[in-house]
């Protein structure tokens, strides 16, 4: 289609040269400056063919050469600039840019390209500036809003990043794009249930977008819609571009845990730890998993591999009294509650299982001592509360 573009303009050139032959008398200086805008505009689209093909250094000769018959061609200023962008120039793409501006002051694109320019120099308060600019002169341009959102978000104005695309979420009706940026923006003032319906709304218009129903399944784990983000994740899975991310074998894992699926999320914990065998966390996952269905000897196994890979010592400390306490190994379970609640002070869990251990050996005041321990650290701690009323029950 370019080609056959390119060569009706060159067709056109050639009648306007024989007619232009055809007349007796010199031509005037303004039908030379007629011809030269015809011909540098027919090498701007031959230069910008180049420049989408990827041939950079052709795409520069092409364009120096029109920019020689036309020096007040806008077009032909943003495409050179767009040339040294892509050429790490962004001195010369500024000024490029800035005669574009001039030339053509009514010409969106200048405006984002300088943006571009400003947001690389890490200026993303002039940035915003330019990308807002854009966005006045195209308003139905959403890569203008979207870059314009996101300099104020660099900016720390995430609540004005928020209302700018809130406004115009309707305007963009069939905008995938535009609706997942607000569920992030949502997400990081943790709304996340009002981020989850965003993303929803995003996965709609965009069924196949992995990195939106990405961002769903995140939201709803989140909010403990867990059997709808495990939905999410095995259409993500389903994908054989996406069955070499540990990410998402994890978070699938820990939303089949939560549904006591606990076979299931072993398995989610398994394919994990086996695509990012250096990761403690999947190891970790793997231990509670085996604790739960009762295999002391493979949570064992995995809480070696985790201290092996560098795990949290407090939280293998846990995991390794649960182990104990599993085996009725009572006093090997107290070590290492006590070992845990050392690494971690402020931790209430280990306390709790400290008292529990002494209260399942009937020493119900040391057992109580603990648990006053845990309620002063944290007065509404739910695990604490409950083992004291047990105790007290007894």
């Amino acid at each position: 289609m370019a080609r056959t573009a390119s060569r009706i303009s060159l067709s056109l050139l050639t009648v306007i040269l024989l007619a232009a032959c055809q007349q007796n008398k010199p031509p005037s200086e303004s039908a030379k400056e007629q011809w030269n805008t015809a011909r540098a505009n027919v090498m701007l689209s031959l230069a910008t063919d180049q420049f989408n093909n990827g041939d950079f250094d052709r795409s520069r000769q092409t364009v120096d050469e029109a920019q020689r018959m036309d020096a007040k061609n806008a077009p032909l200023r943003i495409l050179s600039a767009q040339l040294a962008i892509e050429q790490g120039q962004l001195d010369v793409a500024d000024r490029e840019l800035a005669v574009a501006r001039d030339i053509d002051p009514k010409n969106p694109k200048a405006f984002y390209l300088s943006g571009v320019v400003y947001q690389r120099w890490e200026q993303p308060a002039k940035a915003c500036e330019f990308y807002s600019s854009a966005c006045d002169l195209d308003p139905g341009e959403q890569k203008y809003l979207l870059a314009k959102s996101e300099m104020l978000v660099a900016m720390d104005r995430t609540d004005d990043a928020l209302a700018l695309l809130q406004a115009k979420v309707v305007f963009f009706e069939n905008s995938p794009a535009i609706r997942d940026e607000v569920g992030l923006l949502l997400q990081q003032k943790n709304r996340w249930t009002d981020a989850a319906d965003m993303f929803r709304r995003a996965t709609i218009l965009s069924p196949d977008d992995a990195t939106v129903r990405e961002h769903l399944a995140r939201a709803l784990y989140h909010i403990g819609e867990y059997a709808d983000a495990t939905e999410a994740l095995e259409r993500i899975l389903a994908d054989p571009k996406q069955q070499k991310r540990s990410d998402l074998y994890l978070m699938q894992g820990e939303c089949r845990m939560n549904l006591n699926r606990i076979g299931d999320a072993r398995e989610s914990f398994t394919t994990a730890a086996d695509l990012d065998p250096t990761s403690p966390l999947p190891l970790m996952e793997l231990a509670k998993a085996s604790i739960q269905l009762g295999d002391a000897t493979r949570a064992e196994a995995d809480l070696r591999k985790a201290t092996i890979a560098g795990g949290d010592e407090a939280d293998i400390s846990l995991l390794r009294g649960y182990v104990r306490l599993r085996q009725n190994r009572l006093d090997e379970a107290m070590a290492a509650f006590s070992r845990a609640s050392v690494l971690r002070a402020d931790d209430t869990v280990s306390l709790c299982m400290m008292g529990y251990v002494d209260q399942k050996k009937g020493l119900f005041r040391d057992a109580l001592g603990y648990y006053q321990r845990a309620l002063k650290i944290r007065p509404s701690d739910e695990l604490a509360g409950r083992l004291l009323a047990g105790l007290d029950a007894n």
